[in-house]
């Protein structure tokens, strides 16, 4: 019999069972490398600052220390960066914006994250009313880590690369039963797919699709950081850049579209005066939530039956932390905080 099963390896069932491996905790993690999972093809970037309304991330200070600690703790065991700190460059379309950049920089609260130097940018960038600097955002390398604990979970025996089979999950004698393995308690940590679990269904996650881009520039160089408007241009280097991320509530499929396409074009049409070439273009589903805040918890009825979802376009930040959180509570008994406890939605269940 083993302690946990775990359904997705994902940035958000990885975080899980890695907190487990330093728990010295048993588990299988269930994954079959699913196409459609936002983790996959994941830029991997963070930002602390919402450029909408000028405001911090929710508990951001928090994320980031989960952040650094727990995939610091990855990189010192594998050998391995994944972390890598970039200065975030916005670059403002309007004077209204630059003023309100240059007042939240006053704040000791802001100034933490937030910088009025301005970046010099090359001349066929297109930034009229200048820029500003974000501090301690960065890019965390999500599929060279997906891939390394892919290689460690199955060399420990614990990875079922598999399509999770909902209807051989049974429950009896205290315990979860899954193809002749017994399990203890089961996390589901399935992202866009959650649609199809019968005990978690009744969530209300969004799938919202996502379009990034691969492109080479035939002037643009590496520029000294990560350009942000409205989208972001991430440096690969050799003139080649990451461009994301559309975001599309709405879709008839899950693949790369011509709305991305399009999407792509206007974008840098805005901002950039350069020609490129797509090397790459792919699509993903974040799962999102009405509140644009995680959900996690213990099912309604099955007290061994889990859930980490919703996580959104801020994925990768916060799945160290909601993880931390969730496994604290199954562990350690300690309170979920309201605003991200799946007991929010109770009024949504039905009993099956």
């Amino acid at each position: 019999m083993k302690d946990f099963l775990i359904i997705g390896q994902g940035i958000a069932g990885s975080c899980v069972a890695w907190r487990l491996v330093n728990e010295a905790k048993s588990f299988d993690i269930i994954d079959n490398n699913h196409h459609k999972s936002s983790s996959l093809i994941a830029a991997g970037m963070w930002n602390p600052i919402g450029f909408k309304n000028l405001t911090k991330s929710w508990e951001i200070d928090k994320v980031l220390s989960e952040l650094y600690s727990l995939l610091g703790n990855i990189e010192e065991k594998s050998t391995k960066k994944y972390i890598n700190n970039h200065k975030l460059i916005r670059i403002f379309g309007s004077r209204q914006e630059e003023n309100d950049w240059m007042d939240k920089c006053d704040y000791p609260a802001f100034s933490t994250y937030m910088s009025e130097q301005e970046t010099a940018l090359p001349e066929h960038v297109k930034a009229d009313f200048g820029n500003g600097s974000v501090k301690q955002a960065g890019r965390i390398v999500v599929n060279e880590l997906l891939r390394d604990l892919n290689t460690l979970f199955r060399a420990d025996n614990c990875l079922i690369e598999d399509v999770f089979d909902y209807s051989a999950l049974k429950h009896s004698d205290g315990n979860w039963h899954y193809n002749g393995e017994q399990y203890g308690a089961v996390i589901f940590c399935e992202g866009s797919q959650i649609g199809n679990n019968p005990w978690f269904s009744y969530l209300p996650v969004i799938p919202n699709k996502g379009e990034v881009f691969t492109v080479k520039f035939n002037k643009l160089l590496n520029v000294d950081g990560v350009i942000n408007k409205g989208f972001f241009i991430l440096p690969l280097g050799d003139k080649t850049y990451r461009i994301g991320a559309s975001f599309q509530n709405k879709f008839e499929s899950d693949a790369p579209s011509e709305f991305g396409l399009e999407w792509l074009h206007k974008m840098l049409s805005k901002t950039l005066d350069d020609k490129y070439e797509i090397l790459s273009h792919d699509a993903g589903l974040r799962p999102t939530s009405p509140d644009r805040k995680p959900m996690i918890g213990r099912h309604p009825e099955y007290e061994s039956l889990y859930v980490l979802n919703g996580l959104g376009s801020k994925g990768v930040s916060l799945a160290p932390y909601i993880s931390n959180l969730l496994l604290k509570f199954i562990l350690k008994d300690e309170r979920i905080p309201d605003e991200v406890d799946i007991n929010r939605y109770a009024a949504k269940y039905q009993k099956m």
